[in-house]
């Protein structure tokens, strides 16, 4: 009797030692992501200067490059919006001009400065009447964080007759939020 119940003390220890208990846990990792101080969107336009033409009593066309920069460093994703607009082209002293509707820019091409290198999201659009301006650039939801630059070329036609001088325009470019 005594084998056996050492037969069934040792069969209970195996047993319970194959028993073991485990225990698990977990626990959430939390990073926070703060945006940068003071971060905005911003635009800027350099590189719009023509070539020289030549005095004619027809039309004469020349191009030129406009450069638009966006920087969205708002960490958002919300997406933005360009537009761009001239004023009239004038000479130094305001005595002579023509409508800025003879500037028109085509769709551009987009670089990536810095950030998000997808610009699948992002429109580039024609802008046929610079003196009622229009959406040049834009960003859909997720697709604008970073700094971009768009190149466009602008065609710009002189009348026909337009005295010899220098002429300026203002060009005008802005940036909202949005897609």
């Amino acid at each position: 009797m005594k084998k056996l119940l050492s037969l069934i003390f040792g069969l209970g220890l195996i047993l319970s030692s194959a028993m073991t208990a485990t225990a698990a846990t977990s626990e959430n990792a939390v990073i926070t992501v703060n945006a940068i101080p003071q971060a905005a969107l911003a635009v800027s336009i350099t590189g719009v200067t023509f070539p020289a033409v030549t005095y004619s009593f027809a039309p004469t066309a020349t191009t030129g490059n406009f450069t638009i920069r966006a920087v969205d460093n708002r960490g958002t994703g919300q997406g933005w919006n360009i537009s761009i607009s001239a004023a009239p082209f004038k000479n130094a002293n305001n005595t002579r001009s023509f409508a800025a509707s003879q500037l028109s820019l085509a769709a551009g091409t987009v670089a990536v400065n810095a950030g998000n290198p997808a610009t699948a999201g992002q429109g580039k659009f024609a802008v046929a009447d610079m003196s009622a301006g229009g959406k040049i650039w834009n960003a859909t939801i997720g697709s604008g964080d970073g700094d971009y630059t768009l190149t466009s070329l602008g065609t710009l036609t002189v009348p026909g007759g337009t005295l010899v001088d220098t002429y300026t325009s203002v060009v005008t470019v802005s940036i909202t939020t949005g897609p």
